[in-house]
């Protein structure tokens, strides 16, 4: 039979160890925002590539 300090220890590492849906849905998020900062970034370099590239060639 588990003791409270058993409990105490199963519910202390389940916040140390797992996610909950809250911190995946988060971590989505911040996912989601970052790739759309590097593809606005890309596309702004494209931008400028295809730029500098025609007047040079």
């Amino acid at each position: 039979m588990l003791t409270q300090e058993d409990v105490k220890k199963i519910i202390a590492a389940q916040k140390k160890v797992f996610a909950t849906k809250e911190d995946l849905d988060s971590f989505q998020e911040e996912m989601i925002k970052s790739f759309s900062n590097q593809q606005i970034a890309v596309d702004k370099y494209a931008k400028k590539s295809r730029y500098l590239f025609s007047r040079n060639g």
